[in-house]
């Protein structure tokens, strides 16, 4: 599960990425950018490599400096439809505004709620899980039989007949 924090303030940077860490993602799958002009750089740049390198979960604080959360979002979510890329969880956070601005999935608060970073990676989780192909279950291919093979008699000969 890939995540990546836009946020502004190193603080934040640090905590946001400690909740994801405990809430079992794995530091090597966190990016941390500081606006959201980068954000959308990044998202348009990863695009092109290649999908394993799109976010999961997006954390987009609102109030940044050259490109905030609402504006960042709305490219963001252009960017998906255009590519035709499949859409990352965005949540807002933010200590002043309270809703969810348009195209975000949700929200996580600030000051940060431990339970609401572990509850989102673990609804991600299970939404992926849901998705994957499953395995078969044991026994469920059979190896299959060899093909009966009728040996023929030499040309010239013929097959003893029983009973004769």
């Amino acid at each position: 599960m890939r995540v990546l924090i836009v946020e502004d303030d190193p603080t934040n940077q640090m905590l946001a990425s400690l909740w994801f860490k405990k809430a079992g993602v794995a530091s090597s799958d966190i990016t941390t950018v500081n606006n959201g002009q980068e954000a959308v750089e990044l998202i348009i740049k990863n695009a092109k490599l290649s999908p394993a390198q799109l976010f999961d979960i997006i954390y987009m604080d609102n109030e940044m400096p050259q490109m905030g959360g609402e504006e960042a979002t709305q490219k963001i979510r252009a960017v998906e439809k255009e590519q035709n890329l499949p859409a990352a969880d965005i949540r807002t956070c933010s200590g002043t505004y309270e809703g969810v601005f348009p195209g975000a999935n949700g929200r996580l608060n600030k000051p940060f709620v431990p339970k609401e970073f572990i509850a989102l990676v673990q609804e991600k989780r299970a939404q992926q899980d849901s998705h994957r192909p499953q395995s078969p279950k044991p026994g469920f291919f059979t190896e299959p039989k060899p093909p009966e093979v009728k040996e023929e008699p030499p040309k010239g000969q013929s097959t003893p007949r029983h009973g004769s």
